[in-house]
């Protein structure tokens, strides 16, 4: 029986409507087609592969790989953006697999061709050995030659912007920023990012009022610099192929807004 005292982790209660809704301007269809069509080239599958979507989300990857023949599984933790998936999938007649699960609890052995891991979605764990354990898991669901592609935040780059213009918060200690910006649907949103040199995490705050009632949900991601992501595949027996800064193919730096990493397993 589980121990209802136990503090659930922010990625366990966050991925809900609230969040879908602050996100309306950053996954257009155009961008989900532009990063779709980087995944194909450059993970150069044959017709019909198996492609693995991990922490897929409401699907938008999975459902765009699907439509172009791919035989595709999408994993996520939230069975609100599960739900969201498939029905999706079955509004535009797509046929993908979706799954509720914990990524680090997934068991496909040698099954896949490909792996995907979008959208910043490692680096949720609070506990170091988690994140081992869930690159663990990629590495079982893939076929001997088989690639993962990660994307993420470009740590260097994300912790100069919270260094720029931020203050010490008295209470927490921790460098911290904030902005507001205005979304497409109306919402005005205020974003304050925090960074945590002692835990390389950066912690995100985001609210809005709607309705005369404040609305909030928080996020804290560990961040990685590109040799812990090759010591982590590594261990896990996979070799960087290349790596990027963004989804037009231009070369990784510091200034980099993403990066994105190609590996394949040995």
């Amino acid at each position: 029986m589980k121990n209802k005292n136990i503090k659930k982790e922010w990625w366990e209660t966050t991925f809900n409507k609230k969040y879908t809704t602050t996100y309306a301007d950053a996954t257009p269809s155009e961008l989900t087609i532009k990063q779709v069509d980087f995944l194909l080239k450059n993970l150069k599958l044959k017709p019909g592969a198996k492609i693995l979507d991990l922490a897929c989300g409401f699907g938008r990857h999975s459902i765009e790989l699907a439509k172009k023949g791919y035989n595709v599984t999408g994993v996520d933790f939230s069975n609100y953006l599960i739900k969201l998936a498939v029905e999706e999938a079955k509004k535009q007649n797509i046929n993908a697999t979706f799954i509720q699960k914990d990524i680090r609890k997934i068991y496909f052995k040698g099954k896949f061709d490909a792996a995907i891991n979008m959208f910043t979605s490692f680096g949720y764990f609070k506990n170091e050995e988690d994140h081992a354990l869930a690159v663990k898991k990629f590495s079982q669901s893939l076929k001997v030659k088989g690639r993962l592609l990660i994307d993420l935040n470009n740590s260097i780059r994300t912790i100069l912007s919270i260094l720029k213009e931020s203050k010490v918060e008295k209470k927490t200690k921790l460098l911290t920023n904030m902005h507001k910006e205005k979304l497409s649907n109306g919402l005005v949103l205020t974003t304050v990012n925090q960074f945590d040199h002692k835990t390389m995490r950066w912690n995100m705050k985001r609210s809005w009022k709607k309705e005369g009632k404040m609305k909030s949900y928080c996020t804290s991601i560990r961040l990685f610099f590109l040799p812990e992501i090759n010591n982590l595949l590594k261990n896990n027996g996979l070799r960087i192929q290349k790596t990027w800064g963004d989804f037009d193919g231009r070369p990784f730096n510091f200034n980099s807004r993403r990066l994105i990493i190609l590996a394949e397993k040995i």
